[in-house]
């Protein structure tokens, strides 16, 4: 379909019921890789920027408004990386990207930020999927047709720091700040940031206060921060994760086919270790339903019976995991 409608009537191509948006609201039209977008009269009007417009052109990673709803336009590798980043993230409902002011923003945010280019400071607790968040930024931005660089002890020699600086230029650098890293050296960090190279860096760190000591508050500060909440604060999202990592791993196990007890147990569990202890309990979840037994289950997974025992206890699940018949 090269144009398409969007408004409240039925017989729109895009339906959206409400009274402030009108029956045909705007018509959008393919143009190369992007969208060229028509208001038709409509009562409230259709917005790009600040700007009441009647047509406009889009590109993937902008957005525009009808009737304060928020329409974000997504290319072929935005609308892929769109679950992952819900995954990492958090619903367009939940509050798990903070910029400037601590004004709560959400996956669509992170595309157009991604987009945009700046630099971006991404923090939270270890296991919380730091790196494959930074990935997929780079995945989805114009300059991902460049490999990313990935960056986590600065050399001291100079011609090594250079040679880092060059594969870095017009791409992403990855800059790992792990808890004891050192300060960076003052001449390399002007290098990586200067709009000379082009460099789009994506730091991730523990905390602000760690990113500031090792690049300095004035480096810090302009960088729009991405923090990654922990799962302990994201009970209500578990369940789903839990089903991707089981389709993940071609198991036909649900979440819906354990016992309420272990339902809760899952949703009340405070997953210490973030994405990296999910990984583990969806591995052992599936062997040990497939298994049928402690034993068996221990065996395929290569631990100790009395291992997997402690891990069941440690989570609250009971045997069987799931609902019989």
């Amino acid at each position: 379909m090269k144009t398409f409608s969007l408004g409240s009537s039925q017989d729109r191509d895009l339906v959206i019921p409400g009274e402030f948006l009108s029956a045909l609201h705007c018509v959008l039209e393919r143009r190369g890789p992007g969208l060229r977008v028509h208001d038709q009269g409509s009562r409230n009007g259709t917005f790009f920027g600040d700007r009441r417009e009647t047509v406009f052109d889009l590109r993937p990673g902008e957005t525009f408004t009808a009737a304060s709803i928020r329409f974000l336009a997504m290319n072929d590798e935005m609308r892929a990386a769109y679950p992952t980043l819900v995954d990492i993230l958090g619903g367009e409902d939940e509050h798990s990207l903070r910029s400037a002011g601590d004004v709560p923003t959400s996956p669509s945010d992170l595309i157009v930020a991604a987009t945009l280019g700046g630099n971006l400071l991404i923090t939270g607790e270890p296991g919380c999927e730091q790196d494959r968040l930074a990935h997929t930024i780079h995945a989805i931005s114009l300059r991902r047709t460049r490999p990313i660089v990935e960056l986590g002890q600065v050399p001291d020699d100079r011609t090594q720091q250079r040679a880092i600086i060059d594969r870095a230029a017009r791409s992403t650098l990855l800059l790992a700040i792990e808890p004891k890293s050192q300060v960076i050296e003052t001449t390399f960090c002007s290098m990586i940031f200067s709009s000379s190279f082009q460099i789009r860096v994506l730091a991730l760190a523990p905390s602000i206060a760690k990113a500031s000591d090792v690049l300095g508050d004035a480096t810090v500060r302009p960088m729009q921060h991405v923090w990654l909440r922990p799962l302990a604060q994201r009970p209500g999202a578990i369940h789903l994760l839990l089903d991707h990592a089981f389709a993940e791993r071609g198991a036909p196990l649900r979440v819906s086919d354990l016992s309420d007890v272990n339902r809760e147990a899952l949703h009340a569990y405070s997953w210490p270790d973030n994405f990296t202890g999910l990984r583990v309990a969806a591995d052992r979840l599936v062997v040990l339903a497939r298994a049928g037994s402690l034993r068996r289950a221990a065996e395929a997974l290569h631990i100790g019976v009395s291992t997997l025992h402690y891990w069941l206890n440690q989570v609250g699940l009971t045997l069987p995991l799931v609902v019989a018949g």
